[in-house]
């Protein structure tokens, strides 16, 4: 077994799915050409795991300022109203939500220098891709549980007094509340220096 945040699971992404997530970027128009595209996964099947949409505005709105980045809505279908919500805010980036498949979703994921997003499948995908994730993690489960496998990665998770609770909607969110945007910001500013 290997030591804890050593393990690297990687999927192997035949070309087809590759050319199917290039299509994708190419059908939504050029405009992201030259710029550092970023994965953003905001929703969640549950709301005990969503970080409050006003704050990715905020990260995005920092990055996209002092970086140019173009960002990259992904997860389900559930999440596409959310995902046109920011971009609608942020006045630029393409929506993948529900619109890639799950391995062509992975390929549109390898496109991308980050990934900032709540504790969900898309951001497992990210990892397996060896995409840097920037995960926001609810404390409704065990510490550490559900990671994202490999190196390079940042988890933020506040521990709070109802630590495990289980539970799929929260009333208070505590736990989220207190992941602050500017420390979201500050890390993935850090990583997108290191990448660049």
């Amino acid at each position: 077994m290997p030591v804890s945040g050593e393990a690297d699971v990687r999927i192997g992404l035949p070309g087809t799915d590759i050319d199917s997530a290039e299509r994708f970027l190419k059908g939504q128009g050029r405009r992201h050409k030259g710029k550092i595209l970023v994965g953003f996964g905001p929703g969640s099947k549950m709301q005990a795991k969503k970080w409050p949409i006003q704050r990715y505005y905020e990260v995005g709105k920092r990055l996209i300022k002092g970086y140019d980045v173009w960002p990259v809505i992904f997860g389900g279908h559930e999440d596409k109203v959310i995902g046109d919500e920011l971009l609608t805010m942020w006045n630029r980036g393409y929506n993948a939500a529900g619109q890639l498949g799950l391995r062509e979703a992975a390929a549109g994921l390898s496109k991308c220098k980050l990934y900032i997003g709540n504790d969900t499948g898309t951001m497992h995908l990210a990892a397996s891709v060896s995409t840097s994730c920037v995960a926001i993690f609810s404390a409704r489960d065990l510490k550490g549980k559900w990671y994202p496998y490999g190196k390079g990665h940042m988890v933020f998770r506040k521990d709070v007094s109802c630590a495990g609770c289980q539970y799929e909607t929260c009333d208070h969110n505590t736990c989220l509340i207190e992941i602050h945007v500017e420390d979201v910001v500050e890390t993935a500013e850090s990583k997108l220096e290191a990448l660049s």
